[in-house]
């Protein structure tokens, strides 16, 4: 997969596909809260048959999550949207994350 952008090191990273509703709302959620992230649209990289080698290229980081979205922040993997909801659930509970 040339050229397929890797995490960033500060803020959320989202692959997803635009037919996607929880990889829209993941990215509606960073516009909206106007934090770092980059979205990357899977089919701008890969075929829609092709989606195995998008899994396989992230290998062990992604453990058995099989689905999109794929969420990191700060280049740590957190998994899908209801993750990513928790996720930041729980940095604004202990005030972790100031800009969420």
């Amino acid at each position: 997969m040339n050229n397929f952008p890797k995490p960033l090191l500060k803020g959320f990273t989202v692959y997803g596909a635009n037919y996607c509703e929880y990889c829209q709302k993941a990215k509606s959620w960073c516009y909206e809260n106007n934090v770092t992230f980059l979205y990357v649209n899977i089919y701008d990289f890969i075929n829609e048959n092709e989606k195995d080698k998008l899994f396989s290229y992230f290998g062990d980081i992604i453990s058995n999550h099989k689905t999109i979205p794929i969420i990191f922040c700060d280049d740590k993997f957190i998994g899908g949207w209801t993750d990513m909801s928790n996720f930041v659930k729980e940095k604004r509970k202990l005030e972790i994350l100031s800009d969420f």
